[in-house]
C-alpha cells in the first residue's frame, strides 16, 4: 500500500473526482487489517503513511457549517465515474460490500447514504489508529506510527476538533464518533480537555446515548420480530454501546473528581438515569442472543455505579431517582444517607419512557 495514492484520494475528495462509493471500494483496503484483527499489519502498513492520516483529519475537521457538510456529503453522493473502467467499476462492487458491512454495524431504519457510509469508514479507521497509540510516547513526540504527537490529532485547534465532533455526530448514524472523541481525550489530554469542558460535549454524548435507547426501545417492542433482524439489531446495539462505555471511561479513569463533576455539571443525575436505562435495555430478551453474554449488562452497572457515587458526593441530598436494581445492589450498603437511593425492581422499561423518568 503505497504512500501516495491513498493520500491523493484523501487529499482530493473537495474537487469531486469522485463518488463516495468509488472512494469507500478504494480506501476500503486500508480496513481489512481492521476487520481481520491483523494489528501488526495495520501498524506496519496504513498506520505509516502520515500523510494519509493527516488528509483524514484535513476532510473531517475543516470547518464548516451546516450547510456546507450537507453540500459536502451531497456532491459525493452524485456518481459521474467511469463505469466502463474495469477497475472504477471493481471500486464500486467493493463500496457497496463496506456500505453494507457499516449498516451492519449501525443497523439504521433506512439505508445509509455512500457519502454518510464513508465517514463512517474514515472514524472507524481513525478509531482503530487512535487504539494502537500510547500516550506517553504521543506525548514525547516519539511515536513511529500515527499520530505523532498532539498536534497530529489537532490540526485546527481544540475548539475546531470538538465542533467537529459535534457536527459528525449529527450527520452519522453511529457513536463511533464519541469512542474517537474519548480516544483524543485520553492522548491530548489538557490540550483538548477546556474545549470538551466548554462546549458541554458530554451532555450531547448523554443526549445522544439516551435518543439511542428510545430507538432501541422502539424497535424491541415490535410485535413479532424476524430472528436475522432481532440477530443484525444485537450486533448493533453492541458496537454503538461500546462507543459510549469507552467515552464515560475515559471520563472516570482519567481524571479527577472536580473534572468529571465540571463534563456533567447540568447532567449530573441524568448520566446516572442513562446507565440505569443501557442496563435494562441491556439485560432484555427481547434484543435477542448476545455474543458476549451479560458483558455490557456487567459494564452498564460498573460505570453507573461509578457515576452515583461521584454524584452523591456533589449533592448534599440526591434526589430520589430510579436506578437499575444492579446499581442499587452495590451502591447501596455504601450509603449513610439511606434516602439517597431507592431499589427499583418493578420499575418498567414502559414506565421509565413513557414518564420522562430521563429528561
Amino acid at each position: 500500500m503505497s504512500d501516495s495514492p491513498l493520500h491523493t484520494l484523501v487529499s482530493t475528495i473537495h474537487e469531486r473526482k469522485f463518488c463516495a462509493r468509488y472512494m469507500l471500494g478504494v480506501s476500503g483496503d486500508g480496513i481489512i487489517p481492521v476487520k481481520e484483527g491483523n494489528d501488526k499489519l495495520f501498524r506496519a502498513t496504513l498506520q505509516r503513511n502520515f500523510k494519509f492520516w493527516n488528509s483524514i483529519m484535513v476532510f473531517l475537521f475543516t470547518e464548516r457549517t451546516e450547510d456546507d457538510v450537507e453540500r459536502l456529503l451531497c456532491d459525493l453522493d452524485q456518481c459521474s465515474c467511469r463505469l466502463l473502467d474495469p477497475s472504477v467499476r471493481q471500486a464500486h462492487q467493493n463500496g457497496r460490500k463496506w456500505e453494507r458491512d457499516i449498516w451492519y454495524r449501525t443497523c439504521p431504519d433506512k439505508p445509509l447514504r455512500p457519502s454518510i457510509s464513508l465517514a463512517v469508514s474514515f472514524f472507524r479507521l481513525l478509531m482503530t489508529a487512535l487504539n494502537q497509540a500510547h500516550v506517553r510516547s504521543v506525548a514525547k513526540r516519539t511515536s513511529p506510527i500515527w499520530p505523532t504527537c498532539p498536534d497530529d490529532l489537532i490540526p485546527f485547534g481544540p475548539d475546531n476538533l470538538v465542533h467537529g465532533l459535534f457536527q459528525w455526530s449529527r450527520f452519522i448514524s453511529d457513536t463511533l464518533v464519541f469512542k474517537v472523541a474519548a480516544q483524543i481525550l485520553r492522548l491530548c489530554g489538557a490540550l483538548v480537555l477546556p474545549a470538551f469542558i466548554a462546549s458541554r460535549f458530554t451532555h450531547h454524548v448523554i443526549d445522544a446515548g439516551r435518543h439511542f435507547c428510545d430507538h432501541v426501545w422502539d424497535v424491541i417492542r415490535r410485535p413479532h420480530p424476524v430472528k436475522s433482524k432481532q440477530q443484525e439489531f444485537s450486533i448493533s446495539f453492541e458496537c454503538q454501546s461500546d462507543a459510549i462505555l469507552s467515552y464515560f471511561l475515559v471520563i472516570l479513569d482519567d481524571h479527577k473528581f472536580q473534572t468529571q463533576m465540571d463534563m456533567l455539571e447540568g447532567y449530573e443525575v441524568k448520566s446516572v438515569q442513562l446507565f440505569s436505562l443501557w442496563a435494562y435495555l441491556a439485560s432484555d430478551d427481547r434484543l435477542g442472543p448476545r455474543r458476549m453474554g451479560n458483558f455490557f449488562v456487567d459494564k452498564f452497572q460498573q460505570i453507573g455505579v461509578r457515576l452515583y457515587r461521584v454524584v452523591e458526593m456533589y449533592f448534599s441530598r440526591l434526589p430520589d431517582i430510579p436506578v437499575f436494581p444492579g446499581i442499587f445492589d452495590d451502591v447501596e450498603p455504601h450509603f449513610e444517607r439511606t434516602d439517597a437511593a431507592r431499589s427499583d425492581m418493578e420499575f418498567t422499561m414502559s414506565r421509565i419512557f413513557h414518564n420522562n423518568v430521563v429528561g
